[in-house]
């Protein structure tokens, strides 16, 4: 029950970024707003005030909480990255915190801000990191190499050619779709990429490796059923 609670909760919190993985979203969202601060971040980003707390109550939320298998990847993909991200952040949304307005979850105007400001900083990270070229396509050479030699799951590997094949093409396809006309838009194919990796990861996920069953079923329901960007309106 508790488990079914919580993603409703995150579907109530996320949905409206109009992302269609809420699981994912989730981990963007906490990703995101750690750049800017080092408070901890609740799903609907109100700011947690550590000084308040009773240390006996209070415990760090990790994402593998809600993960198949692979968040000891990407926990360290983000320790690795936080300060190229942080630096990103600034540039992109020319802040250094979130102090000021609070972000609205159910706001539209709020929602399509924060989604192109994510879009936009995994771009930056990319070409920092030349992963992307000047126009945020992929340069799948240094990426292919960069993940074969930092994925620590084994299971994984001999999967990865097929997963990187399916990941760079939907990255790709992403990328064309972006609207030319809006010069301020950024490429999303960098973050397509990185979530077309995580669902597929979790749906590969050997059953020996998979700690919460109940949990992992939920994760893979979300990532079955997500493209990651909106249908068009019908």
């Amino acid at each position: 029950m508790k488990t079914l609670l919580l993603v409703s909760y995150i579907i109530l919190a996320v949905n409206a970024y109009q992302f269609d993985d809420a699981i994912y979203n989730q981990y963007l969202s906490k990703d995101f707003e750690s750049l800017a601060d080092d408070e901890e971040i609740t799903i609907l980003n109100h700011r947690a005030r550590r000084e308040t707390e009773d240390p006996k109550c209070h415990h760090k939320h990790h994402h593998h909480h809600h993960l198949c298998c692979g968040a000891e990847d990407l926990e360290a993909l983000h320790n690795e990255l936080r300060d190229i991200k942080k630096e990103c952040f600034k540039e992109v949304t020319g802040k250094e915190t979130f102090h000021g307005k609070p972000f609205d979850p159910f706001n539209c105007d709020d929602i399509e801000q924060r989604k192109k400001e994510m879009i936009c900083v995994k771009q930056c990270v990319g070409k920092k990191k030349n992963a992307v070229d000047e126009e945020g396509n992929l340069k799948e050479d240094v990426i292919k190499k960069y993940v074969t030699e930092h994925t620590s799951m084994e299971w994984l590997k001999p999967k990865l050619d097929d997963m990187l094949t399916k990941c760079f093409a939907e990255a790709k396809e992403a990328g064309e779709k972006t609207d030319k006309s809006d010069k301020n838009a950024c490429n999303p194919a960098h973050i397509k990429f990185q979530h077309c990796m995580f669902r597929e990861t979790q749906l590969a996920c050997p059953e020996d490796k998979i700690e919460d069953p109940k949990t992992c079923e939920i994760v893979r329901q979300f990532a079955k059923h997500s493209s990651f960007f909106p249908h068009p309106p019908h």
